[in-house]
């Protein structure tokens, strides 16, 4: 018996500006067709690329791309803060 091989894992890199629109067509269907978001309204392009700015600092964005072709975006992760108090600083918000 041959086993199929397994698809090659997908190439993960720091996100970038450019990123923006794909990243945005991806989270789309979730903000049209599910609750899971809590949004109601899809944001805009350039809000995802001011979100992804600002991370790179502390709270960076990760992406995972075709390794076809490199460019491709399959998905995404991010942290945030969970809230602006000092107190929290080490606390973050994730999303896959």
């Amino acid at each position: 018996m041959s086993l199929a091989p397994s698809p090659p894992a997908p190439v993960l890199r720091l996100a970038r500006s450019n990123d923006a629109a794909a990243i945005r067509g991806l989270y789309t269907p979730y903000v049209e067709a599910t609750a899971v978001s809590f949004e109601t309204d899809i944001p805009s392009e350039d809000s995802f690329r001011e979100k992804i700015e600002a991370g790179l600092g502390a709270h960076p964005w990760v992406v995972a791309c075709d390794v076809d072709d490199g460019a491709t975006l399959l998905g995404y992760a991010y942290a945030g803060p969970h809230r602006t108090r000092a107190a929290y600083r080490w606390c973050v918000e994730v999303s896959v």
